[in-house]
């Protein structure tokens, strides 16, 4: 059952993001969705990365800054992925997440710890597209393959992960 409520709160939280544009008459995406991303791609060039932490509201990040794979990888393995899930669990608002943005293909990979060794990534091949692809994987080896495949910009590897 907890699981589900972190499920929930995972799906709200790329919902949030806007990986789900609405669409006007002429098949426009809704310019608040469109302008959030610009936004946050005017911040940096290449990659960049904001964290959500357990406590935050919905569509809350703190932004973080231009990385490297080094760095990311760095970050990824000293945040507080357990005392993070401890306290989704307390506040049940939102999935302790690192993200990271390339804002040279303009696309996004997610980092959800959903349980004592299970995380979730998603990853939007498009931002301001409506697709997001979820993989589920049970170690940190995998978070760190898919993350190399991510600041590789190696497309086909990670279309085959998250099988799409």
């Amino acid at each position: 059952m907890k699981y589900i409520s972190l499920f929930f709160l995972i799906i709200s939280f790329v919902q949030g993001c806007g990986s789900e544009g609405e669409k006007s008459s002429e098949g426009k995406k809704n310019d608040v969705k469109s302008n959030q991303y610009e936004e946050r791609l005017s911040d940096s060039v290449g990659f960049f990365y904001e964290v959500q932490y357990a406590h935050f509201e919905n569509e809350e990040v703190e932004k973080k800054g231009a990385t490297s794979l080094n760095h990311f990888l760095e970050e990824v393995e000293n945040f507080p992925w357990k005392e993070q899930l401890e306290l989704a669990k307390k506040f049940k608002k939102t999935s302790p997440t690192l993200n990271v943005v390339d804002s040279l293909s303009q696309t996004e990979l997610g980092i959800s710890i959903v349980a004592e060794n299970g995380y979730w990534l998603f990853y939007v091949p498009e931002i301001n597209s409506e697709e997001t692809f979820l993989l589920e994987v049970y170690s940190k080896e995998d978070v760190i393959d898919v993350i190399n495949l991510y600041f590789n910009r190696d497309k086909l590897r990670l279309k085959e992960r998250f099988n799409f």
